[in-house]
């Protein structure tokens, strides 16, 4: 999946390395809501890019969803 709604995103620009706004952070809990239904009772790895966007979308589905993430890796 891609990663919620930037600050850029928010200001019309393209790129870059935001962090996300409070829409991304809604949209990474309902992600991690849905992952929850979608793999219950099994283990998963979890894997993003190096841009904050998308290690804060992955510190909240972790946060929500410990049972299933035990960490996440950051690849370029």
């Amino acid at each position: 999946s891609r990663h919620g709604e930037s600050e850029f995103n928010t200001k019309h620009l393209i790129g870059g390395d935001s962090c996300l706004s409070e829409n991304g952070v809604k949209y990474a809990k309902l992600l991690a809501n849905y992952l929850q239904g979608e793999l219950k009772n099994k283990k998963a790895n979890l894997y993003c890019s190096t841009l904050k966007r998308t290690i804060q979308t992955s510190q909240v589905i972790l946060s929500e969803t410990s049972d299933i993430f035990t960490n996440y890796v950051s690849l370029k």
